[in-house]
């Protein structure tokens, strides 16, 4: 397996809430609507990974590693066609 590398920015833990309510999807999470666009996992403020944006909707990502790197691919592959 080849190892990917990419930068990932960090947010710190009581900035999230405030980013989330500005992409528009912390209310989506608080009220257990979210779910992993990777496994359907239902995505809490607990368990939440990650946004990423696939051709111009957001998706929102539980915190299994699995999920996160299964996306990185998806956008890698995604920017690689366009």
């Amino acid at each position: 397996m080849n190892a990917i590398e990419i930068e990932v920015p960090a947010i710190y833990e009581e900035d999230i809430k405030r980013i989330l309510n500005k992409l528009g999807i912390l209310e989506e999470i608080t009220q257990g609507k979210a779910k992993c666009f990777i496994c359907d996992k239902k995505i809490s403020l607990d368990n939440f990974g990650g946004v990423v944006k696939i051709k111009g909707n957001l998706k929102v990502l539980c915190d299994d590693p699995i999920c996160i790197e299964t996306a990185i691919e998806i956008t890698e592959a995604l920017k690689g066609s366009e």
